[in-house]
C-alpha cells in the first residue's frame, strides 16, 4: 500500500499553484477620433504579459508589462503551462487566441479589442492555469477586463 501511495504522490509532484502571480486587472485603451481605440493583452512564453493600449494603429501606444508567472523573463517557461480563457460577460474579443479551450503558453496568446466608432467595447474574461497535459486547475483569475474606447 505504501508503494502505491508514494507513486501517486510522486506523479502529482509539488504544488506549483503559487507560481502564478497574475491578479485581477482591467486593461483600458482609449483614443480620440479618427484613430481607433485598442486594448491588447498578450501572455508570453517567458512569463510576461505585454499590455498595449491606445491607438489601434499603435502610433502612440502605451505599453505596460505585467507577469503571469513569478519567474518571469525566463525563455521557454510557458512550455510547462496551459491557460484557458472564458468570456464571463461582454463581447467576444475581436482578436482572441481561443475561448473555452486549453492553450499551451509556448507562444504568445493574445486577446484584444479594437473600436473604430465612438463608444466602448468590453470583454470580461476568466483565466485558468494548469500544468501542461494535466487536468488540475492550479489558479483561476476572474474579472479581467479588456476594454477599448473611442471618444470624439
Amino acid at each position: 500500500m505504501s508503494i502505491v501511495t508514494l507513486a501517486a504522490a510522486a506523479a502529482a509532484g509539488p504544488d506549483r499553484s503559487d507560481e502564478i502571480r497574475l491578479i485581477t486587472r482591467s486593461y483600458f485603451g482609449t483614443s480620440e477620433a479618427p484613430a481607433a481605440g485598442s486594448a491588447r493583452l498578450s501572455f508570453e512564453d517567458n512569463g510576461d504579459i505585454v499590455v498595449t493600449v491606445g491607438d489601434v494603429d499603435q502610433t502612440s501606444p502605451a505599453v505596460n508589462a505585467d507577469e503571469w508567472h513569478r519567474d518571469n523573463s525566463v525563455s521557454g517557461l510557458g512550455d510547462d503551462w496551459e491557460l484557458r480563457a472564458t468570456l464571463t460577460s461582454g463581447t467576444t474579443p475581436i482578436i482572441n487566441a481561443g475561448l473555452d479551450t486549453w492553450l499551451r503558453i509556448n507562444t504568445s496568446r493574445v486577446w484584444a479589442n479594437n473600436i473604430a466608432v465612438e463608444g466602448l467595447i468590453t470583454s470580461t474574461l476568466t483565466f485558468e492555469f494548469r500544468l501542461y497535459q494535466t487536468t488540475t486547475i492550479l489558479k483561476t483569475i476572474t474579472g479581467s477586463d479588456v476594454v477599448a474606447r473611442q471618444i470624439i
